[in-house]
């Protein structure tokens, strides 16, 4: 959170030091104060998966907006060596496993039994796929008691690597939907905060704008022939039109630039949810993949084990050999799956090395041109900033209103003394009229305070894209 120094009754920042030394500005006024530089952040902490994803290139820092929009391509090729050697071993892998497949049989299966073997005095049969060959006694009982090797190592394997899998996917789903409750809460309570400052703003404004329409409409209802009388609600129907078109003129500031946060945070989520699919079953598809090539070596050892027969023992080699193809090319995607992934991760934790500073380009390359004080909100709001736009049009709102609320008390008393018939004039409530608004701008001021706004990036940036999403990838690799 961000820790901003107060020094006295006003919030002092140092780009609001334009008085004299020793003397902080407050609305019009400089008072006795000394001043402080804006908040700091606190120092952002990488977990370990960051920083091994991180390592596995070369590359010092992220690249710009404007860099990496125009060498994408070289980009991508800087992180990729270590994501292409897990390709390039993956391919082996697959074509050694067809190849041990297809080419690893010897064509010959013998019986635990041997009831399928015929013995003479002088000659030995065994089956096999090529045929008959004959054997001699020895050979024969040689053959007859060799120990077969054993299916129960590779069924344990398999089993674990199953297990392991299983484990695994639960745990990146786990992640993935505390993740998810992460993002989503913390922008379901920005997007509240944005509405209800928008439209308590909004409601206010309406209230003023109706206290102006009034106003138009005092002179035509107060009778009095005293020349004073006219001049006093003449200055004051005058000034306090002038007060209001300027307070609304700063509230819409303030309501143009909260408005669109809900519809952007909406928007953000509609598309989040679209893509949940694809990037809840990305990062398990390698899981999938690995844990159905091991439950089949489980039903092969699990069979092989049971029914100890030449038939199946052939059945068996031939089902191997035809899905030697299927089972390389389940290897072949999973090490895609891998390389994607490793490449997504590295330029993830590339990004969020430095994740304050490019949070802030790219949010001011891509906004500049849609509003030029977006990034300073962002700054402020990001990395403790100095100055923050949105406590200008505050402050002025709130100059106004109270502006309005004295020509009013002002007036009254002229208008009182000089007894004028004029309760259209008193039916104004002027002053509840200026204590809603001040409310409501309180509010606005304390839901936009930077102890307000920041928990929001801390939790969706640093801790829910920069620490959740890649430990909750990278553990279960």
């Amino acid at each position: 959170m961000l820790d901003r120094v107060s020094a006295g009754p006003t919030d002092c920042l140092l780009g609001k030091c334009l008085c004299k030394d020793g003397y902080c500005a407050d609305g019009d006024m400089c008072k006795p104060q000394v001043c402080f530089a804006g908040a700091e952040p606190p120092r952002f902490r990488p977990n370990r998966w960051l920083a091994f994803y991180s390592g596995m290139s070369d590359l010092e820092q992220f690249p710009e907006y404007e860099e990496l929009e125009e060498e994408y391509v070289q980009f991508v090729l800087r992180i990729s060596p270590v994501p292409l050697l897990f390709l390039l071993l993956g391919v082996v892998v697959s074509i050694t496993t067809c190849a041990c497949l297809c080419c690893g049989g010897s064509g010959y299966h013998f019986s635990m039994d041997f009831s399928d073997m015929t013995h003479d005095e002088t000659k030995g049969f065994v089956s096999g796929t090529t045929g008959n060959a004959v054997i001699g006694d020895e050979e024969f009982a040689r053959r007859a008691w060799k120990k077969r090797p054993s299916c129960f190592p590779m069924f344990c394997a398999a089993l674990l690597i199953i297990l392991l899998c299983f484990f695994g996917g639960l745990t990146r789903i786990v992640n993935a939907a505390w993740t998810e409750y992460i993002i989503v809460s913390s922008l379901d309570r920005a997007m509240d905060n944005a509405a209800d400052i928008a439209n308590a703003s909004l409601t206010i404004n309406e209230t003023v704008t109706h206290l102006h329409d009034k106003l138009l409409e005092l002179p035509l209802t107060c009778k009095t022939d005293s020349k004073a009388a006219k001049q006093v609600l003449y200055t004051f129907v005058h000034s306090a039109l002038g007060a209001i078109d300027d307070y609304v003129e700063q509230v819409y500031f303030i309501v143009e630039t909260v408005q669109p946060i809900p519809d952007q945070i909406g928007k953000f989520k509609q598309l989040t949810h679209r893509a949940k699919p694809f990037f809840a079953s990305l990062p398990l598809a390698p899981l999938w993949l690995v844990a159905f090539i091991c439950i089949g070596i489980v039903v092969e050892a699990t069979c092989t084990t049971c029914c100890r027969s030449s038939s199946l023992a052939r059945c068996v080699d031939v089902g191997l050999k035809l899905s030697a193809l299927l089972f390389g090319l389940i290897v072949f995607v999973v090490a895609v799956l891998v390389c994607v992934e490793t490449i997504v991760l590295i330029a993830l934790s590339k990004f969020c090395e430095d994740v304050d500073h490019n949070v802030l380009s790219y949010v001011n390359s891509t906004t500049y041109n849609i509003s030029y004080i977006i990034p300073e909100i962002a700054n402020y709001y990001i990395r403790g900033g100095d100055r923050n736009p949105i406590d200008e049009y505050d402050t002025l709102a709130m100059k106004y209103i109270n502006q309005i609320q004295d020509y009013y008390n002002q007036a009254a008393i002229g208008v009182a003394g000089l007894g004028m018939a004029c309760p259209a004039f008193f039916d104004l409530d002027v002053n509840a009229i200026a204590t809603k608004a001040r409310g409501i701008l309180g509010k606005a001021r304390e839901l936009l305070k930077g102890e307000n706004i920041y928990p929001y990036y801390r939790k969706v940036i640093r801790a829910g894209i920069c620490n959740v999403v890649i430990s909750g990838v990278g553990h279960p690799s």
